[in-house]
């Protein structure tokens, strides 16, 4: 589960701040001392104002770093760069992503697709998994992610 931060709109899919997200598991794979990594693969929707639920895709994931106390901090800590040669990554055009209330979506901090950012031994596979999920993977012998840790998130574009 996530808690939405900040309201927005995606075609006729309104959600508002302190909204749930849910998030499905559909792989699992525990740590072994073949592999040294364990994975989880998610997939999550949104409740809309209109009551239905829509899909959307975790692309990168953020944590402030420690000592870190407020949102500006967390602000910070977000990626500034998006597209053509962006480290050489595939970059999320922030013209297609919602934007939160009535602000501008230059001032969105702009997401890289499987950044992540803050959190060691985790790596983020966008829509690599099974069904399409987002497949977490991390070194460590426990995957984890603390309180706090910052989700962004893309809807799944409407196809008539």
């Amino acid at each position: 589960m996530a808690i939405v931060a900040n309201s927005w709109i995606y075609g006729i899919c309104g959600v508002s701040t302190g909204d749930v997200l849910k998030g499905h598991v559909v792989s699992l794979t525990g740590w072994t001392d073949a592999t040294k990594s364990n994975s989880v693969g998610m997939r999550f929707e949104v409740p809309c104002t209109d009551g239905k639920r829509k899909p959307v895709v975790l692309i990168a994931v953020y944590y402030p770093e420690e000592g870190a106390k407020g949102q500006m901090d967390t602000f910070m800590m977000m990626p500034q760069g998006i597209g053509a040669g962006a480290s050489g990554r595939q970059s999320t055009d922030i013209g297609s992503m919602p934007s939160p209330g009535t602000g501008p979506a230059a001032n969105l901090p702009l997401a890289k697709m499987g950044e992540v950012k803050g959190v060691r031994h985790l790596s983020l596979k966008v829509g690599g998994g099974e069904q399409g999920s987002t497949v977490l993977e991390s070194s460590d012998k426990r995957l984890h992610l603390d309180k706090g840790t910052r989700l962004a998130f893309v809807p799944v574009p409407e196809t008539d």
